[in-house]
């Protein structure tokens, strides 16, 4: 008999305070190929973050000391990599708007108890992926001024859709994205505000966030240029674009079924 290999997928950082819940995730995701380090409160969560650079933290919303808001700002405020960890934050359906403040605070995916283990480690494989892809393309991003802040443009053949949106929600920034196909006959136009959807165009009109971008992200040639803005729209919760790709991305699957 041979026997099976785990692979490695990499390493989180489980923030909970409850005991049993930190049992619960350590043996989900590291049946899965994940090495899981545990933090029981928000403060020792940021410096175990802090030393550690995980590549994902999966962040209870209720924590002992702090909600898991205030650990997904503090990090987002960090410099340097730790500052672009993909979070995942848990918390019960009743209570949306902690998982709203969550959001805004620099979450990018809310899991709603209760949730299968399945359901846990497929949203840690898609974000961390994803989180990796931008890592990777990140070099590649041309800024167009020195002075102003910086702006993506290029080919989606060089660089997809979901990258850049990836980038634009870590960095948390604000603006209008343009998508074009080739011939250009047709064209997307999402307004952002801090890394969430607020608008939608499509060729000009008004358009469902969730459908357009689920067409745009069909488009595998064209180009893509984002403006940033300094001022802006209030942030969406319900806009989150990590939430938002996972949702296009599950859509586009099943058409392809």
């Amino acid at each position: 008999m041979v026997a099976s290999v785990r692979v490695f997928k990499g390493r989180v950082l489980a923030v909970a305070s409850d005991e049993e819940l930190s049992s619960y995730l350590g043996r989900a995701l590291g049946n899965v190929g994940y090495d899981v380090s545990f933090a029981v409160s928000a403060r020792n969560g940021v410096t175990k973050a802090l030393e550690s650079t995980p590549d994902l933290v999966v962040c209870d919303i209720y924590l002992s000391d702090m909600e898991g808001a205030w650990l997904a700002e503090r990090l987002r405020a960090e410099r340097g990599r730790v500052a672009l960890t993909p979070i995942i934050l848990l918390a019960d359906r009743v209570d949306v708007e902690a998982a709203e403040r969550g959001l805004l605070a620099g979450g990018d995916v809310a899991l709603y108890r209760p949730f299968t283990e399945i359901e846990l480690c497929n949203q840690a494989d898609s974000i961390t992926r994803m989180a990796r892809r931008y890592q990777e393309r990140r070099d590649s991003v041309i800024p167009m001024s020195a002075k102003a802040p910086p702006a993506l443009r290029g080919d989606l053949e060089q660089m997809s859709l979901a990258t850049v949106l990836m980038i634009i929600e870590m960095e948390r920034r604000s603006g209008r994205l343009n998508i074009t196909t080739a011939n250009e006959a047709q064209k997307a136009v999402f307004s952002l505000a801090q890394g969430t959807f607020v608008i939608a165009m499509l060729d000009g009109r008004p358009y469902d966030s969730l459908s357009a971008l689920q067409l745009a992200l069909g488009w595998e040639k064209g180009r893509f240029w984002f403006v940033p803005s300094a001022t802006a729209d209030e942030p969406n919760p319900q806009g989150a674009i990590g939430g938002m790709l996972l949702e296009a991305t599950r859509r586009l699957d099943e058409q392809a079924r």
